[in-house]
């Protein structure tokens, strides 16, 4: 009497792509929904740098975070405006840096992005010197220069370190020293801080769609997801 065939490594291959292609799906169907509805969207804390372990919560609210002075790249009069608030020293930022510079490559013509300072001092002790020595380069209208040789630099931010990268963006090194020894930047910083704190930012990276927060290392679909929704 003949066996039963068994289940074949192809049959079970199947299953596996059939079940991750409904998980995609749903994934993209629920994003979608949520947008069109404004119900708040899924967050993705367990890749943020948190402040002393506080958490925050999701909510449909928007936020006013945008601001006229901050560094941007994209049409002023876009349909959208995402806002990141970020940190230098943080390593959930340093693993959203490529997907957000892909979604700047491909949208750049249709969305504004935008860059607010949040350096999470108490754990980064570097960050604070980080943003202020970005923010001294953006007074030079070098900030997306200066923006990927600190991330390049993965988290080694010393002032030796920084003043070698902004010699390496083409600053005029004199006017920079001299915004980073005054401090010249602090207070605008100061106020991209409270302007997150206000929004309820309680670690990097944190992220504005039309000033619906999201919180995270968003994955690149996801993102390109939220950014084709919030276009239609």
């Amino acid at each position: 009497m003949a066996s039963k065939p068994g289940v074949t490594p192809i049959a079970v291959i199947t299953l596996i792509l059939l079940a991750a292609m409904g998980w995609f799906l749903w994934r993209v169907v629920t994003f979608e929904q949520a947008i069109n509805k404004g119900e708040p969207l899924p967050q993705f804390s367990s890749k943020e740098t948190q402040i002393a372990g506080s958490t925050t919560t999701a909510t449909g609210i928007a936020y006013d975070v945008d601001s006229p002075t901050a560094p941007t790249l994209g049409p002023k009069d876009a349909k959208l405006v995402v806002v990141e608030f970020l940190d230098f020293q943080c390593p959930f930022c340093q693993e959203a840096f490529d997907t957000v510079r892909a979604m700047q490559a491909k949208y750049g013509d249709r969305v504004r992005f935008e860059v607010r300072y949040f350096p999470l001092t108490e754990i980064h002790p570097e960050a604070m010197q980080a943003v202020e020595a970005a923010s001294c380069a953006d007074a030079q209208g070098k900030f997306w220069t200066m923006h990927d040789r600190l991330f390049a630099q993965k988290g080694v931010l010393g002032r030796t370190y920084l003043d070698a990268a902004a010699l390496a963006s083409g600053l005029d090194v004199k006017l920079y020293k001299t915004c980073m020894d005054t401090h010249a930047r602090y207070n605008a910083i100061r106020q991209d801080i409270a302007a997150g704190t206000n929004a309820g930012v309680r670690g990097t990276p944190t992220f504005f769609f039309n000033g619906r927060r999201v919180e995270g290392v968003i994955p690149a679909d996801v993102f390109d997801q939220l950014i084709t929704s919030s276009l239609k």
